[in-house]
């Protein structure tokens, strides 16, 4: 059915067309029509019956038209003359569905054809896959006969291409939940207990879902799945109530509380969600140790169960194009490099696409959020707390320095390098830009460039300051991204 089709599109906006290396074989209109009715879920949505959301039901037809035709004049004459379309009433705006259904079409078409595309092209590299399968059955099977004697089969053998072949290929551009923060695939959000990790994704999701704005950045709308583990109906409606502030709550944010553990059916009920959504976006697991598999008695290593873990879901996530969102928490022993901070092996880690860390600031209500990933650019960001949602500052060691040092800091910026250019951008006396732009060497904020002249530290430009300065290049934080 349509929402087999995958999470993501092949819909190439540079170029404005669908990239379709599989284009679906040249039918008629009552074939198309006899195909898509084929699934009694589709046939609801092409006969306006069962109808909760037509919007829904109207992608959802488009979707499953795309999958048997690429041609898209095709493809809006059958939904144009669906029931669904003809007969449904009026929206509640009095506009008629006609109407609505060609206004959306430009919207609509173009993510439809790139699942459509999409779900073509895996097909045929099932089918390819399962005609290599059977060649090595028969030549095993000739082998056993001693009929023939030749090399192993290629299905057995590891796949290689050329960089050539690589070249020509075009892929779909990376989805995100939040735009330069949370990409798809399997992200980790860590930290100790109780510091906010559940305020900030209920806050995420309700962003995805809504369409609007978390963190800073403006969310593209999609279907939201939440499973507050830890929560109860109770509190979970009063944190949402304290997070949308009194607006309305949207309807494609779903949510639960219980879930079976991953190896027990939670993983298949995730995958089951997601296919049955017509535009899955954002799944949310709060927290990990409600749904990782339980130990058991063994030879493995508690790296090789980490893997095996949360492989399948990081797989699943890469696989339909979505975002998940796993939240566990830290350890208290200190550690060099941040991700060693999370509570688990390297394995966790390892497979995970991305990995997010909130630690305590210097300022109450303040904390620090630093990221590193396959899809992203290495960041460290200062965050607080406002009105039960988080958002987004400046570098950490700029946000939480004094009033003072601010204020050298956008002298400095301004174009007043020697102490007595900030004396008269900033109106201290001589002795207090000396004495703070001691302590600002000392914690390295500032560096001498010559004599009687100071800089801002590279860090200050947006780079991680869990990287020494010798490091920077290596994560320059993308200021596209995120706000300054």
């Amino acid at each position: 059915m349509w929402a087999d089709l995958g999470g993501s599109d092949h819909f190439d906006r540079s170029v404005g067309a669908v990239l379709d290396p599989t284009p679906a074989p040249a039918i008629n209109d009552a074939r198309l029509v006899e195909l898509i009715c084929g699934s009694a879920s589709n046939a609801d949505h092409y006969h306006g019956v069962n109808v909760a959301d037509w919007s829904a039901s109207y992608f959802a037809l488009i979707c499953a038209a795309s999958r048997f035709s690429s041609d898209e004049a095709q493809v809006r004459r059958v939904v144009m003359d669906s029931p669904l379309v003809q007969n449904s009433p009026p929206a509640a705006n009095g506009e008629p569905r006609a109407h609505k259904a060609a206004r959306l079409w430009s919207t609509e078409y173009p993510l439809a054809a790139g699942r459509g595309a999409r779900e073509r092209q895996e097909n045929q590299q099932a089918a390819e896959h399962g005609r290599q399968m059977a060649a090595g059955l028969s030549g095993q099977l000739a082998r056993a006969l001693g009929s023939v004697k030749t090399q192993p089969a290629n299905s057995s053998r590891p796949r290689v291409r050329t960089a050539r072949d690589l070249q020509h290929q075009h892929f779909a551009p990376v989805t995100w939940a939040v735009p330069g923060i949370v990409p798809e695939g399997l992200t980790i959000l860590a930290s100790v207990p109780k510091l906010g990790k559940s305020w900030l994704t209920l806050d995420i999701a309700r962003a995805k879902a809504d369409g609007d704005e978390v963190l800073g950045q403006r969310c593209e709308p999609g279907d939201v799945l939440l499973l507050a583990l830890e929560d109860n109906d109770r509190r979970l409606q009063d944190r949402l109530r304290r997070v949308t502030g009194g607006m309305t709550w949207p309807l494609n944010l779903e949510y639960a509380t219980e879930w079976p553990r991953l190896d027990q059916g939670g993983l298949d009920e995730i995958r089951n969600w997601i296919e049955s959504k017509p535009n899955p976006a954002l799944i949310v697991i709060d927290t990990l140790a409600m749904v990782k598999p339980i130990p058991t008695r063994g030879n493995k290593s508690a790296y090789d169960f980490d893997v095996q873990a949360l492989k399948p879901l990081q797989q699943l996530a890469s696989d339909k194009r979505v975002a998940i969102i796993v939240v566990t928490h830290t350890r208290k022993a200190a550690a060099e490099d941040p991700v060693e901070k999370v509570n688990a092996t390297l394995g966790l880690t390892g497979v995970a696409d991305t990995i997010m860390l909130l630690t305590r600031g210097p300022k109450e209500n303040g904390a620090i959020m630093y990221a590193r990933g396959r899809d992203i650019a290495e960041f460290e960001k200062a965050i607080s707390f406002e009105n039960f949602r988080w958002v987004i500052g400046g570098t950490p060691k700029e946000v939480f320095a004094g009033e003072t040092q601010k204020l050298l800091i956008d002298a400095i910026r301004n174009g007043a390098i020697t102490p007595k250019g900030m004396e008269a951008a900033t109106g201290l006396s001589g002795e207090n830009v000396r004495q703070t732009l001691q302590r600002m060497l000392k914690n390295q904020t500032v560096f001498k460039s010559g004599y009687g002249q100071y800089e801002l530290a590279s860090w200050m430009t947006g780079k991680s300051t869990y990287r020494d300065a010798s490091e920077a290049t290596h994560s320059q934080f993308h200021p596209h991204l995120l706000p300054p």
